[in-house]
């Protein structure tokens, strides 16, 4: 098990990175919710993502934070990419993080013009090769 694993499956929480090119600032979105206490979560609409999850873990004491930055994050900004240059600025790409039955499930939500697509998977590296074959 990863040490973003372990992290997500000791706090029960989980992870939401969006990018919403409807906006006309603040073009991402990057929450952190806790799945027992529902009321608690962490994060808000910015335009430098990265920064703010680096800042949300550092407050929940992660200890692995350079793994998700280095593999979570990196992962989304390949998707983001992928599907941008297919679907344009204007499309909603948004990535969620969870542990669920003793392993990490990632999960892609992505919506252009009322269409909507999603794809699940506990393998990262599959989700990205998703990515690539998604017409929307």
């Amino acid at each position: 098990m990863q040490k973003y694993q372990k992290f997500l499956k000791d706090t029960n929480i989980k992870i939401f990175i969006k990018y919403d090119g409807e906006r006309t600032k603040n073009y991402y979105t990057v929450k952190v919710f806790d799945k027992k206490e529902t009321s608690d979560n962490w994060g808000h609409d910015t335009d430098n993502p990265e920064k703010l999850l680096d800042e949300i873990l550092s407050d929940l004491k992660c200890d692995c934070k350079e793994e998700v930055n280095g593999i979570i994050f990196k992962a989304f900004q390949q998707i983001e990419k992928k599907i941008r240059l297919r679907a344009g600025n204007e499309s909603v790409i948004s990535f969620l993080i969870d542990y669920v039955k003793g392993d990490a499930l990632f999960t892609l939500f992505l919506k252009k013009k009322g269409k909507f697509i999603n794809y699940s998977n506990n393998n990262l590296r599959e989700i990205i090769e998703e990515s690539k074959r998604i017409v929307i």
